[in-house]
């Protein structure tokens, strides 16, 4: 607490006494009358006790209100302790989805201590409750982390879908968020930062989390995003799952960008199924691109689980390799990307294919242009 440098007349303080106690008079009214706090949407932040702006430990639980602010671009709502942060997730879950609604972090928030490597065995004494824990249940606001981290995130139910700090967004925004020292462990569309993300923007945020997934579509930063460019994002934490695990995104589907973006944890697959250090599976039917993206944990992974080539610039410790040949059977039959049996008509099994700079992924190698090679 600063040392005060001025000394005040009696007098001037007991005049700015009176003022004081006439203000928390007129605070001590229904807050909810003042249409200032009535965003659009009808939610109301109407509790005179969430203006408090401090750091704590997660009790466990929920605030009626966020600490100030109307939703807004030039007023967020400002979330300055994590009981407020339980609020969100408790009123997203409910099914309030603050469609272009701004919400901005004043603290870091604390949720559990102790560290979370020993989670998965030993639970911390709080679960977290994810911001919208389902498909329907989704967070269509803007999120400004505003630099600060959120720590001690817990949610380990290996059943589950839609796991992470956000569970599930749409035409969302989520940036300058940073998770640490927190634990997600569920089935599938599990992350740090949001389980599944779609036709969103991601940008700035870091995961440092552990990320377990028992099946698939599991990543540092998304699940599974589509529609959604995720940019300047960074992973420095583990993540395991089944198939389609990326240190940054697990499965990046119909249009989506992967831009600008580093991964410096471990990545792996318990099953031997899709895993890249960036992305695990990339749709590549549907446009998007993996952009300007680096692996800096020596893991010997492919940027890109299932053999995309990322646009120039990438790197990673080892390269694609494209295969070509005037024949597209006898490329087949030969490429170990392919296990199923072969035929001269026909395959089985995804084929990715790269057509005149076109990547194309098919089931079937019928009237196929000869010219196209195939990417493993």
């Amino acid at each position: 607490m600063p040392t005060n440098k001025h000394i005040v007349p009696s007098a001037i303080l007991g005049f700015a006494s009176l003022i004081f106690v006439g203000f928390l008079s007129a605070c001590s009214g229904d807050s909810s009358s003042n249409s200032n706090n009535e965003p659009e949407s009808g939610f109301q932040n109407t509790d005179p006790s969430a203006t408090l702006n401090y750091t704590h430990i997660w009790d466990g639980s929920i605030a009626t209100a966020f600490a100030s602010g109307t939703g807004t671009k030039v007023d967020p709502y400002l979330i300055a302790d994590p009981e407020q942060l339980a609020f969100l997730a408790q009123e997203v879950n409910g099914g309030e989805s603050f469609d272009g609604q701004y919400f901005k972090l004043t603290q870091d928030i604390v949720l559990n201590t102790s560290d979370a490597k020993s989670w998965g065995s030993s639970a911390p004494a709080h679960s977290w409750l994810i911001i919208g824990n389902a498909q329907y249940s989704w967070f269509e606001g803007v999120f400004d982390g505003n630099g600060y981290t959120i720590s001690g995130a817990y949610v380990n139910e290996p059943e589950a879908q839609f796991v992470g700090l956000f569970g599930s967004a749409n035409d969302a925004i989520l940036k300058n968020i940073k998770v640490v020292n927190s634990y997600f462990e569920g089935n599938m569309f599990v992350a740090g930062l949001v389980g599944d993300v779609q036709y969103s923007t991601v940008d700035s945020c870091t995961n440092e989390a552990i990320v377990v997934g028992h099946y698939t579509q599991v990543g540092g930063i998304a699940g599974e995003s589509s529609a959604t460019t995720i940019s300047n994002c960074v992973n420095k934490g583990s993540v395991t799952g089944d198939s389609q695990v990326g240190g940054i995104v697990g499965n990046n589907g119909m249009s989506g960008n992967v831009i600008q973006c580093t991964n410096a944890g471990s990545v792996s697959s318990e099953e031997g199924g899709s895993v890249g250090s960036i992305v695990g599976y990339h749709n590549q039917m549907f446009g998007g691109e993996i952009t300007n993206c680096t692996d800096t944990s020596n893991s010997g992974l492919l940027l890109v689980g299932n053999g995309y080539t990322p646009a120039e610039n990438s790197s990673s410790s080892v390269s694609e390799e494209i295969y070509s040949s005037s024949s597209i059977e006898e490329v087949l039959s030969s490429s170990s990307a392919i296990d199923t049996e072969m035929s001269s008509s026909s395959a089985s099994g995804v084929i990715t294919l790269n057509c005149n700079g076109m990547i194309i992924t098919v089931e079937s190698i019928e009237e196929i242009d000869p010219s196209c090679t195939v990417v493993e």
